[in-house]
């Protein structure tokens, strides 16, 4: 008798990608994990939840995702070290997924921001929870980048100063005054 296939590959549409860690991991809540969050207008986001669905009939039903806005979304994460037990010992590998551009060239870039729009290349696994109860996971493998947004963070940020170019002043005196104790005022807001 043979074992049942328990992960299938599978490769969403174009959505838009937020929570973006495929260049770096996020290390902020504890092991260093890959993700990324694919929004979907819902119509085509319950599409792409069907088609997953229709890869193993243990699956209807299971895929997590959520509707926010209109919009369909659905989480894919892996962490970094993915280990495993074979004949009795444990072993371990450094996973990185393959980030592409829409040419299927290699990312080299910094870290795309929210927004930016792609396809993503994930598992669809069986597994389960800590008390046993089937689950199913999507395990991120790869992002074809289609528009990338990138912008600065902290020190970076064109808001305060960095990364953009400054942008031209004009000669004309004016009577107002820009002190900075007059964002402090009442009288601003008056």
């Amino acid at each position: 008798m043979s074992k049942a296939r328990n992960s299938y590959r599978f490769t969403t549409v174009a959505g838009e990608l937020s929570y973006n860690h495929f260049t770096q991991p996020d290390t902020k809540y504890g092991a260093p994990t890959w993700q990324t969050t694919i929004s979907f207008p819902e119509e085509v986001g319950r599409q792409e939840v069907a088609k997953m669905e229709a890869l193993d009939p243990r699956f209807r039903g299971m895929i997590r995702s959520k509707v926010v806005d209109g919009k369909l979304q659905l989480k894919v994460k892996q962490k970094r070290f993915v280990t495993w037990y074979s004949q009795g010992a444990q072993q371990s590998k450094e996973f990185i997924p393959v980030v592409v551009d829409a040419e299927n060239q290699p990312y080299k870039g910094d870290e795309p921001w929210s927004g930016s729009t792609g396809a993503v290349g994930l598992t669809v696994d069986m597994s389960k929870d800590n008390n046993g109860k089937p689950i199913v996971q999507l395990r991120l493998r790869g992002v074809r980048l289609h528009e990338v947004k990138l912008g600065g963070g902290g020190n970076d940020d064109p808001l305060f100063g960095g990364g953009a170019t400054p942008a031209a002043t004009s000669n004309e005196e004016t009577d107002e005054s820009f002190a900075d104790d007059d964002a402090d005022s009442d009288s601003f807001f008056s």
